[in-house]
């Protein structure tokens, strides 16, 4: 009897790395807010320094890996869980590039209607989620969805 066809699973996730260094300056902001005493606008610009970066390490922790794709579709996991898609509820994949300080910058667009959805759901993904460029994974998810 022949093996199966192996089973193509791609994951994309904010990097390690970054994710590594919010938690530091997270970090180094409770320690400046500590230190910051006697200067009270010190204290605040630091307070709020650490609620962002917490904010966004926790999220690039928790939503690990924040796109997951196969043969049979796609999962998004966000803060609070994970939202699966079969490719027959995913009515568009597409790259779409926004002028940023004079750069292109690609971010991946998905409109899918999961059960119980009402109206199509715009997912957008940029290079910060998936820690790859997205005109790579927009290839990727092409050719899966025509499987």
């Amino acid at each position: 009897m022949p093996d199966p066809p192996p089973v193509h699973n791609f994951r994309w996730a904010p990097p390690v790395a970054l994710v590594a260094v919010c938690w530091l300056g997270a970090a180094a902001a409770v320690l400046w807010c500590a230190l910051a005493r006697t200067d009270p606008t010190g204290r605040l610009l630091a307070a709020v320094t650490v609620l962002v970066l917490a904010s966004a390490a926790l999220f690039g922790s928790r939503a690990r890996p924040r796109l997951t794709a196969d043969p049979t579709g796609l999962r998004v996991r966000g803060l609070l869980g994970t939202r699966g898609f079969e490719w027959t509820q995913v009515s568009r994949v597409r790259l779409v590039n926004t002028r940023r300080f004079g750069r292109d910058v690609p971010n991946l667009e998905i409109e899918a209607r999961g059960p119980g959805d009402d109206d199509d759901r715009l997912l957008v993904f940029s290079w910060l989620d998936l820690g790859t460029d997205p005109r790579d994974v927009a290839d990727t998810l092409h050719t899966l969805r025509r499987g």
